[in-house]
């Protein structure tokens, strides 16, 4: 098992990264990440073997956490309706386009699997 202060040195040692990539990137004209989250889920095996260069004397394994999450989001579909009401009143019988602004209020752990 990993000890909780280098667990809490992996993670600030991957907000500095991610800070890092975001100046890189600005510099370079290139679009930075969205977010941390987005970073460090597209980076993680980067970001984990540069670590265990840097400081690895414990070596950081990887799991899959499935996680519940409650919270709101959008969805946008294209209905075909004589009238705005009766789109509102059918739009289940339209066709799914995209979802966007996921907003998670809650998560709950409910499995954790070693890769």
């Amino acid at each position: 098992m990993i000890a909780k202060h280098l667990q809490e040195s992996f993670k600030s040692f991957c907000r500095f990264m991610y800070d890092e990539n975001c100046i890189e990137r600005s510099r370079s004209g290139l679009d930075i990440y969205k977010d941390f989250d987005i970073y460090y889920t597209s980076n993680f095996d980067f970001l984990k073997k540069e670590y265990n260069k840097r400081y690895g004397e414990e070596q950081m394994n990887t799991y899959f956490v499935d996680v519940k999450v409650v919270g709101h989001w959008y969805e946008r579909y294209e209905v075909e309706a004589d009238s705005m009401a009766d789109a509102k009143d059918n739009w289940h019988d339209g066709q799914f386009i995209e979802s966007y602004e996921h907003c998670g209020n809650e998560r709950d752990v409910v499995e954790v699997k070693q890769v």
